[in-house]
């Protein structure tokens, strides 16, 4: 297939198709419409495939391209990749809703050629409250702070609506345009499932390529409840690929890999002192995980195991 210079919307998806045509709907009522949309499935069903020939119906100023592929994020951010042919790749959550001109503000950004990858806003997101963020504080759990950067501990820190386009470490997934130059000869890595764009971000940095924040370019995360996995599994997981990340961007110095443990160990505490049981289990079995692969030197296998949610 030939690569174009448009923009191709890549949206995985899996047994959300009423959420699916929310999102799609908003990006079709777009100031600035991609050259193309591509649909990557893993649900069980035929209801998002039927979904997506509605689409084609009824929205004919864009082409729709289906594909279909087991669960997991990474490989069906993949496929979307491999599928479409734009010159830049917009990423989207299954389910969001664009302002009008969030692809139009969202393009301003790569009008610096150094610009591998530039993220939007969510509106609809809140912090959490202050005793919360003085815990995190604390135990090296940062999450929102003045700039972006990745920790020693191994968790990055995002900008919190920022009043102006902004140089990031690391942009949020589910809303992020990427240049195809810079994404090009690498992909997104199997092995991470929730810090996937994080590990992205990092390489792109890596490289050389500029990463921005762009304010005016926002959106509605909806976060819709199907096809999630349950809140002990989820942070069981994140948990180890947490380590894995560290493994990957930090030097393995003592101060560090202590920042981790120290870190993870405050993930437990407070959950238990928020009363969250099903949050401090799920840290201390992301902790046994990391522990049984030798500190993380053999996650293959432990990443590899039954914690991605499967198709309904």
């Amino acid at each position: 297939m030939s690569r174009g210079n448009g923009v191709s919307v890549v949206i995985p998806t899996m047994s959300r198709p009423a959420e699916l045509a929310l999102t799609v709907a908003s990006v079709m009522a777009g100031t600035v419409l991609p050259e193309e949309i591509v649909i990557v499935d893993a649900s069980a069903d035929d209801l998002t495939e039927l979904a997506v020939v509605r689409f084609s119906a009824a929205f004919r100023r864009v082409k729709f391209i289906y594909e279909r592929t087991p669960p997991g994020l990474p490989g069906q951010r993949n496929t979307g990749l491999e599928a479409g042919g734009g010159g830049i790749m917009l990423s989207l959550d299954d389910d969001v809703i664009l302002e009008p001109d969030f692809l139009e503000e969202l393009l301003k950004a790569f009008d610096d050629d150094r610009v591998g990858g530039a993220c939007g806003v969510i509106t609809n997101q809140v912090l959490p409250g202050r005793y919360v963020r003085f815990l995190q504080w604390v135990f090296r759990q940062v999450r929102y702070a003045k700039r972006s950067y990745f920790q020693r501990s191994g968790l990055p820190t995002f900008l919190y609506r920022p009043n102006v386009p902004s140089a990031v470490e690391i942009m949020s997934g589910g809303l992020t345009l990427y240049r195809r130059a810079a994404i090009i000869d690498f992909r997104w890595d199997p092995l991470f499932n929730y810090f996937d764009d994080d590990n992205v971000s990092l390489e792109l940095v890596k490289r050389g390529w500029r990463l921005l924040q762009w304010p005016a370019a926002r959106l509605e995360h909806r976060m819709a409840e199907g096809a999630r996995p349950a809140p002990m599994r989820k942070v069981r997981r994140r948990v180890l690929e947490q380590r894995l990340l560290h493994r990957r961007h930090l030097p393995q110095n003592v101060w560090n890999v202590a920042c981790y443990y120290y870190s993870v160990w405050g993930a437990a505490a407070t959950a238990a002192l928020r009363l969250k049981p099903r949050l401090f289990l799920g840290t201390l079995l992301g902790l046994w995980d990391v522990l049984r692969t030798r500190g993380g030197r053999h996650l293959d296998a432990a990443l590899g195991e039954e914690l991605i949610p499967k198709p309904e």
